[in-house]
């Protein structure tokens, strides 16, 4: 699976998945069919995520229950890059959903989009 992210802050979110939130770049393309941007992968993972930019301006249509939620192998690995993150002025959310908030940390990327850090397989309710 690739999921394909379209913004106006290139810069921004490929620092935030990279740098924050430890996606490895495996290809960066510029000019490709007007679009310019990063192919992110984790770590262990057979998913993807595109990022890209063009002329044209992204309409960003998420609420509060539009979730990307990403599973590190320990709470100790999910501070770390908590801490990481308020260092950059990423502040941690309260998830509308009271399940959310018993399984992780929300935070949110440049572009809005909430994304919630947990530990594997951690859906019985323990952070």
């Amino acid at each position: 699976m690739r999921l394909v992210r379209h913004t106006n802050h290139l810069k921004e979110m490929l620092f935030f998945y990279h740098e924050m939130l430890d996606f490895k770049v495996i290809e960066n393309f510029d000019s490709k069919y007007g679009y310019n941007g990063s192919v992110l992968q984790k770590t262990g993972e057979s998913w993807q995520l595109e990022i890209v930019s063009s002329k044209i301006s992204p309409r960003h249509l998420c609420d509060e229950e539009d979730l990307m939620i990403l599973c590190y192998p320990s709470l100790k690995r999910v501070e770390q890059i908590l801490e990481k993150l308020q260092l950059h002025k990423y502040r941690r959310l309260a998830p509308t959903n009271p399940f959310w908030e018993e399984r992780g940390l929300l935070v949110k990327d440049p572009d809005g989009y909430r994304i919630l850090l947990c530990v594997e397989n951690n859906f019985d309710g323990q952070k």
